[in-house]
C-alpha cells in the first residue's frame, strides 16, 4: 500500500516529515515524494492516496490531479477550487472577541484559512470520520492560535469539522469535508475518485493535538476504505 505526496521542496518542512511520518505508521509500506512542479497524473497511479502538502504551490499544482480516480486529501487551502471542490474565491477570517468573523460569503463561493485552536465535531458525520470522538463537540487542535484551512464545499459534499459556533448563533465555517466517488463536486463535475480536505497546514500539522491527529488518521482511512 502506497502514498503519493505532494510537497514544495524536496527539503521537507517539519509539518510534511510528520505527515509522511504518519502514513508509514498507519500501515503504508512507501510514500513517493515529489514536487509540485514535477508531480504528473502518472505518478498517483497505483496509489491509495494522494496527499498534496500546504507547503505545494496551488499554482504549480493547479488541476493536473483532477481526472485521477486515487483518493485525494488536501492541505493546500488555494488549491480547493482548482480541486471543483469549492467556489474560486479567496477569503481570509479573521477573529473578533476570540471567534472567527468577517464576512461569512453564500454557499459555495469561498475557501481560505481562518486563526483558531480548534474545531467542531459536526453531528451526524458517518462514524468512521469521527475516530471514535464525540460529535458535538469542540476538538483542542493547540491551545495557542493556529491558522486552520476553511472552505464552503457543494452540497454532495459532508462537512466534517466547523470552527467552533459562536455563542448564541449558528454554526461555524466549514474547515473538513469530504466528497464520496461519483458524487458531485461544487464545479458541477463528478469526483472520480474520493476527495478530502483537511484543516491543518504544512506548519500546524507538526504541532497539532493528538486528538486531531486521530482526525486526520479517521480521513485516511475513510479514503483509503
Amino acid at each position: 500500500m502506497t502514498a503519493l505526496m505532494v510537497v514544495g521542496s524536496n527539503t521537507l518542512s517539519p509539518g510534511d516529515e510528520a505527515v509522511r511520518d504518519r502514513f508509514l505508521g498507519l500501515g503504508f509500506t512507501g510514500v513517493l515524494m515529489l514536487t509540485d512542479s514535477l508531480v504528473t497524473p502518472a505518478d498517483a497511479t497505483g496509489k491509495q492516496l494522494v496527499l498534496i502538502s500546504e507547503s505545494a504551490v496551488s499554482a504549480n499544482v493547479g488541476s493536473r490531479l483532477n481526472a485521477t480516480t486515487a483518493p485525494i486529501l488536501n492541505l493546500e487551502p488555494a488549491l480547493q477550487d482548482d480541486l471543483g471542490m469549492t467556489g474560486p474565491t479567496w477569503g481570509s477570517l479573521k477573529l473578533t472577541n476570540g471567534v472567527p468573523s468577517g464576512p461569512l460569503p453564500p454557499v459555495n463561493s469561498q475557501h481560505g484559512t481562518v486563526p483558531g485552536t480548534g474545531v467542531y465535531l459536526e453531528l451526524g458525520i458517518p462514524s468512521i470520520l469521527t475516530a471514535g470522538l464525540p460529535t458535538g463537540m469542540v476538538v483542542m487542535v493547540n491551545p495557542s492560535l493556529q491558522t486552520f484551512n476553511w472552505g464552503f464545499p457543494g452540497r454532495g459534499a459532508t462537512i466534517v469539522t466547523r470552527t467552533p459556533p459562536r455563542q448564541g448563533s449558528s454554526a461555524g465555517v466549514p474547515t473538513s469535508y469530504v466528497y464520496e466517488r461519483n458524487s458531485t463536486l461544487d464545479d458541477g463535475s463528478v469526483a472520480p475518485g474520493k476527495r478530502g480536505q483537511f484543516y491543518t497546514g504544512a506548519t500546524l500539522a507538526a504541532i497539532q493535538s493528538a486528538e486531531s491527529w486521530l482526525l486526520f488518521d479517521a480521513m485516511v482511512n475513510w479514503a483509503r476504505q
